[in-house]
């Protein structure tokens, strides 16, 4: 994903929302992927927006992913393995933690 401003990416956790208050990257948006594609076009609704998806694994990323460019969404990559969303507190100082200001 290639960015065309400074401005950091959207960043949005697929995990269960008992997951997502477990721990999660400062300011991201949590969907579900169960309720993923009924939230997303409402949620982000300009399709060039940077959109970085996390998960804790890469599966449910990956498939929010698919699903985004399938939409046309044009700037949307995943975080995978081992940069992931923080699940616990050896998470919590990741490569996000430059992206939010």
């Amino acid at each position: 994903m290639t960015t065309t401003s400074a401005t950091a990416p959207l960043i949005i956790d697929v995990r269960s929302p008992s997951e997502f208050a477990a721990g999660h990257v400062r300011g991201a948006l949590n969907i579900p992927l169960d309720r993923f594609a009924d939230e997303i076009a409402r949620q982000v609704p300009d399709k060039s927006t940077a959109v970085l998806l996390c998960c804790a694994s890469g599966a449910r990323s990956g498939m929010a992913c698919n699903f985004m460019q399938q939409m046309g969404y044009q700037q949307v990559a995943m975080a995978a393995p081992p940069v992931r969303c923080p699940c616990s507190a050896a998470y919590r100082l990741t490569v996000f933690e430059h992206l939010i200001f």
